[in-house]
């Protein structure tokens, strides 16, 4: 059984992802929030991840290779290796586990991947950096252990293999509430991570009203999810009666996905 890990009584700094107000609010940081590769099946590339120490003492540091999956809102969770169809287990990384990051100065944490023989499509994950826990006062006395833990995702493509699908596995459109409402569903069903982008209009029936755009902020879609996008426009600005919505997609396959679906 997959085990999650806790993020309870922790903080949990994904570069990238979530941002302290100010360096000074991290004891560490990477510099970058994702490393790629792309490299054929049974083909060996080093790596390196810069760790960045703010405080005025040297940190211990601990660091080890997790799968991830993503929330709807392309934040991620990180499971133990070989909890996903995209695992990296079989991969080989195995950075410095334990080391002394220096007073205000920064390290290079070097380590390699090892594509498997029978590798195929993309592979994810994150290098997770751990410090030692600390105690923290907290209000009305007491205190609580506290470990902060920063991340890079690792993104890996076979060379000659992936496959970039998608397909619209629902698209609907209805007035509710003083609003048209569309809502409309994408799955991945290649072998590598997606950003599907588009948008969704009433070309024929609607009274000025633009059209409304799919994923703006580009989130991420593993192989094998599905995802969710709703929007609404405001009533009157789509004409009474029967009328028709139409989607168009760009997936980054080669075509561009398309539906349409009836507003009565």
């Amino acid at each position: 059984m997959s085990k999650k890990l806790p993020k309870l009584c922790c903080l949990l700094l994904l570069a990238g992802f979530v941002a302290a107000s100010s360096a000074a609010a991290a004891q560490f940081s990477v510099d970058t929030s994702k490393v790629e590769a792309t490299l054929k099946a049974g083909k060996t590339k080093k790596l390196k991840i810069k760790l960045i120490n703010y405080e005025e003492i040297p940190l211990r540091i601990k660091a080890y290779v997790r799968d991830v999956r993503l929330a709807p809102d392309g934040s991620p969770d990180f499971f133990d290796l070989g909890s996903t169809p995209w695992s990296l287990k079989e991969f080989g990384i195995q950075p410095a586990s334990d080391f002394i990051l220096p007073a205000r100065y920064f390290k290079y944490v070097n380590f390699e991947i090892t594509v498997p023989a029978n590798a195929r499509g993309g592979h994810y994950g994150a290098v997770l950096f751990e410090g030692e826990p600390r105690t923290k006062s907290v209000k009305g006395g007491g205190s609580v252990n506290t470990i902060f833990r920063i991340a890079s995702l690792l993104y890996v493509q076979v060379k000659g293999t992936t496959e970039t699908m998608a397909k619209i596995q629902d698209f609907k459109a209805w007035r509710e509430g003083g609003k048209v409402k569309a809502r409309l569903s994408v799955e991945n069903d290649g072998n590598v991570l997606i950003r599907p982008q588009g948008q969704v209009r009433f070309p024929k029936c609607a009274a000025g009203a633009p059209g409304q755009n799919v994923n703006p902020s580009k989130l991420p879609l593993l192989p094998g999810a599905s995802a969710q996008y709703a929007l609404d426009w405001p009533d009157q600005a789509i004409s009474t009666g029967a009328c028709e919505g139409a989607v168009e997609l760009d997936y980054g396959g080669a075509e561009i996905l398309g539906a349409r679906t009836n507003l009565d």
